[in-house]
């Protein structure tokens, strides 16, 4: 699976009309806390390895330095293969992380609203920490899609007037807030780009 989308800050008029003919679809509430190395290992290489809420998560950057306010990410959700992405044997996973160095560097609890409109998904998260985005996103199967799923999900927010400026994600956001150094070398290795 791999997830092309795009941040974006609302007001509440620009909700008003993000939401106007979308169905809703769930909302839940997921305590994230991200893994790296104390020397960012895997953060330098676009590699966010995450606890949700008791599941191993780990999303590969696929983009750097894009200049459009989008990441594409591939998602991968479970053990084995996460553990091969990480070189790690597979056996016990959280084990094997905590044996590998990986260790707690943030947090985030987040309530998210999903809906579904013109075939796009549209989550709206607000943080623990007081930061609220949205986010549109489309699947695609193969990278070949990504310019025109990045371009679909560019039009629609210019439909209904969003602010495209770049907007940070929640986890970058956090990082820029309370941990300045870490965010600071992902910038100098242009893992992030500056907003």
């Amino acid at each position: 699976m791999i997830e092309v989308e795009q941040k974006f800050l609302l007001n509440p008029e620009q909700e008003e009309k993000l939401l106007k003919g979308a169905t809703f679809d769930y909302e839940k509430t997921n305590i994230d806390t991200y893994y790296d190395t104390e020397d960012y290992t895997l953060g330098l290489e676009s590699l966010w390895l995450r606890l949700r809420n008791d599941r191993w998560e780990l999303k590969i950057g696929q983009n750097k330095n894009s200049k459009v306010s989008s990441r594409t990410h591939v998602e991968l959700e479970d053990d084995l293969s996460i553990a091969v992405k990480l070189g790690l044997p597979g056996m016990d996973l959280t084990r094997e992380i905590e044996i590998a160095g990986y260790k707690p560097f943030a947090k985030i609890e987040k309530t998210r609203r999903s809906y579904l409109r013109d075939g796009l998904r549209i989550d709206l998260d607000n943080c623990d920490f007081g930061y609220a985005v949205v986010e549109i996103e489309l699947l695609i199967e193969s990278m070949e899609e990504q310019q025109e799923a990045n371009d679909r999900i560019s039009a629609f927010a210019k439909s209904i007037d969003l602010d495209t400026r770049r907007v940070r994600g929640k986890l970058i956001e956090y990082m820029a807030r309370y941990l300045p150094e870490h965010h600071q070398a992902l910038l100098d290795a242009g893992v992030l780009d500056k907003i």
